[in-house]
């Protein structure tokens, strides 16, 4: 039985593949079918059943068939794909109308608004050439904005300084933020080292009070561990050392921001995740690009806080995340060796 194979130089697609030759399944190249140009603009090879009837059985022409019909059937999918597109195109071309006419609107309220800025500009050398002729009531139209400029001097002033006072108070709070977290950690010790200083010391819970304290200093002291007061009773001092406990951080810069988006788990404010964005030159997040500096808006308990480029970005033992400032990181933390 002989077998013959339509060549392609691609396989079906939205760039589909073009023909090549009819060859023979040895690859020898034949003269098969005839090829003719329809009305539609597609190209049709035509192939007669004298054509199969000298190279194939009738299984092999009902075989035939079926392709043609599977070429068919893919012809339309692919025509059909090809309208879906048209329509996209008509769609997108659509927005673009409205977007150009929202855009002819905008063009058309700024030519208003800058009449009406020339109207105020001929207005105000009114006021100019009544204020010449010493027009009492141009100079006491002069003299209450002189003043009102002199208030909102004063009030930028004021603003200026609530922002500088602002600024440290954020410095001041991220630095109480990390005094009050490491003094949870101890706090979170303290039982365990309660615990741990009884079963040194062998004691019950039937000891009075004062015996207790007592032998707990004395375990202490044994363990080598310095100890504040005589062990008198409830209210005396003891010192502890704090246990040595490893965080995560990556310093939030335009080079590790892949990093931080994998140690941050960076998504939308509104899911509840850290997001990224800009901010002006008072840290304060703007939604355009403000000046040029990123930052990491980082929901918490207390709020939405801040980290700037440069801040380290904190995780700690239970998953929280804060900004901690350079300076601060450097004085309180060390890289950690991890050989």
């Amino acid at each position: 039985m002989q077998k013959i194979r339509i060549v392609f130089d691609g396989p079906p697609g939205p760039e589909a593949g073009r023909f090549v030759e009819v060859e023979t399944a040895e690859g020898k190249s034949i003269k098969f079918g005839e090829w003719e140009e329809g009305e539609d603009g597609f190209w049709y090879l035509n192939i007669s059943c004298h054509h199969f009837s000298e190279m194939a059985s009738d299984s092999e022409i009902t075989k035939w068939d079926e392709v043609a019909k599977a070429i068919e059937d893919e012809r339309d999918t692919w025509e059909k794909r090809a309208n879906q597109l048209k329509d996209n195109y008509n769609k997108l071309f659509d927005d673009f109308g409205k977007l150009q006419a929202d855009l002819t609107a905008a063009e058309d309220k700024v030519r208003e608004l800058e009449g009406e800025n020339k109207a105020w500009q001929r207005s105000a050398k009114r006021v100019d050439l009544l204020a010449a002729g010493h027009d009492p009531l141009t100079i006491e139209l002069r003299s209450r904005a002189e003043k009102a400029e002199a208030d909102n001097a004063t009030l930028r002033e004021q603003v200026e300084r609530l922002k500088c006072g602002k600024l440290f108070a954020d410095n001041d709070a991220s630095t109480l933020r990390e005094r009050l977290r490491v003094v949870e950690d101890a706090l979170n010790n303290i039982s365990t080292v309660y615990d741990a200083c009884k079963n040194a010391a062998g004691i019950e819970r039937t000891h009075t009070e004062g015996a207790l304290w007592n032998s707990i200093e004395q375990a202490i002291k044994q363990a080598g561990e310095p100890v504040k007061g005589q062990g008198k009773g409830k209210g005396e001092d003891m010192k502890f050392k704090k246990k040595p406990v490893v965080i995560e951080a990556v310093q939030l810069l335009w080079s590790t921001w892949n990093e931080m988006c994998d140690h941050a788990g960076v998504g939308k404010l509104s899911d509840g995740k850290p997001e990224g964005t800009y901010v002006n030159p008072n840290n304060e997040a703007v939604s355009g690009s403000g000046d040029g500096r990123i930052a990491l808006a980082i929901p918490t308990l207390e709020g939405v806080m801040i980290g700037v480029e440069g801040d380290w970005i904190i995780k700690g033992i239970k998953g929280e995340l804060y900004p901690c400032k350079p300076d601060i990181f450097e004085a309180t933390y060390e890289k950690v060796d991890e050989n």
